[in-house]
């Protein structure tokens, strides 16, 4: 009796299981490959907004370079007071390309104009208070960067002035 018991639950039996089994791989292994794409997309994301960060930083810095050297500043004065800015031709703005080298060993390339857009009152001095009058020369830094192996490239204008005595 034993025997034919086993005989028909052996006869019952149509492999539901494997099908089962082989159906949870297959889902484990769909999610597992899109798990794997969604990683390395994270991933080159990433490694974009390192670079973008990367050329930002330095245009950033190639503007802040020209800015801080007053040779630069001067050579802008000069050329908007040749073109007459100062006698209030406003079309007369040219910029001065400056030489910036930041170092960079990852292919950087950069550069910089500088532009002298005028004169105005100068923040936190007083208007002709006791015959001093001061003005702020405002100056414009355009910096560029680009590294050509990663095509990053990042533009920073940046505005600047710098307080000198007035002319009576």
């Amino acid at each position: 009796m034993n025997n034919n018991v086993q005989n028909k639950f052996q006869s019952a039996q149509r492999g539901g299981a494997l099908l089962v089994a082989m159906i949870m791989i297959f889902m484990l292994s769909i999610m597992g490959i899109s798990a794997m794409r969604g990683s390395s997309l994270e991933k080159r994301m990433a490694t974009n907004s390192v670079q973008t960060a990367i050329t930002f930083q330095g245009a950033e810095s190639t503007g802040e370079e020209a800015l801080n050297d007053n040779e630069n500043l001067q050579d802008a004065f000069e050329i908007a007071d040749i073109a007459g800015i100062n006698a209030g031709n406003e079309k007369a703005l040219m910029p001065v390309p400056v030489d910036v080298d930041l170092k960079q060993d990852i292919g950087m390339d950069s550069s910089a104009d500088l532009v002298y857009v005028g004169q105005g009152l100068a923040p936190g001095f007083g208007a002709g208070v006791g015959g001093a009058n001061f003005v702020a020369l405002r100056f414009e830094s355009r910096g560029s960067a680009e590294v050509e192996a990663i095509r990053a490239t990042a533009g920073v204008v940046q505005g600047a002035y710098r307080i000198a005595p007035g002319m009576n």
